[in-house]
């Protein structure tokens, strides 16, 4: 037995620049916060070679509910990563992350929803209002920091898909964590039978 891989294939002028965010990811994190490191880029091939990570993968959102104290070392690890000495990854706007993760887009949430017109707009000002305050102080962001991204082995958690990294408002992270546990457990504070 040798030292296991994982393969991951991108289009071929892809490759390189998730190369140089997961090298730079794995050179910036050290304390309970990792990410496999890289091994080898094929350019050519378009293929990625990280390390395989041991442990096991975090419970989906339905079950990731009754698991506070998991819950809490997920923060940690988020926050972490959010404080990583790195530049890499592209700049990300409000903008953009509504365009990769709200679907179908606020221009249907809006026509669904018109009840909630004038909270909806003040929400929306007050998102873009925090973004012109936050533009200088940008941190890495995960992009898609959800249960299947993660694995925990002891100690160590590890963000196993970091495909999304960008450079941008760290709420956003956690704003797209709670949507989820949200979607999937209800409102926060609900009774859960």
């Amino acid at each position: 037995g040798g030292e296991r891989a994982i393969l991951k294939l991108y289009r071929k002028d892809r490759a390189r620049h998730h190369a140089v965010v997961l090298r730079a990811l794995s050179e910036a994190l050290h304390g309970g916060t990792r990410t496999p490191r890289l091994l080898d880029c094929w350019d050519d091939l378009g293929v990625l070679v990280q390390e395989w990570v041991p442990g096991a993968g975090v419970p989906e959102f339905e079950a990731l509910g009754a698991e506070v104290t998991l819950l809490a070392r997920l923060g940690v690890a988020l926050a972490e990563f959010h404080q990583a000495p790195t530049t890499a990854g592209p700049p990300a706007s409000l903008e953009t992350h509504l365009r990769r993760a709200c679907h179908p887009g606020l221009e249907a949430l809006r026509a669904d929803l018109p009840h909630l017109g004038p909270s909806r707009g003040a929400l929306e000002s007050a998102a873009r209002a925090r973004e012109a305050r936050l533009a200088r102080s940008v941190r890495p962001c995960h992009g898609d920091f959800s249960p299947r991204q993660i694995f925990v082995h002891g100690a160590l958690v590890y963000l196993v898909d970091v495909d999304g990294m960008c450079q941008g408002d760290p709420a956003l992270d956690v704003a797209n964590f709670r949507v989820g546990l949200h979607a999937h457990l209800g409102a926060p504070g609900a009774a859960r039978a």
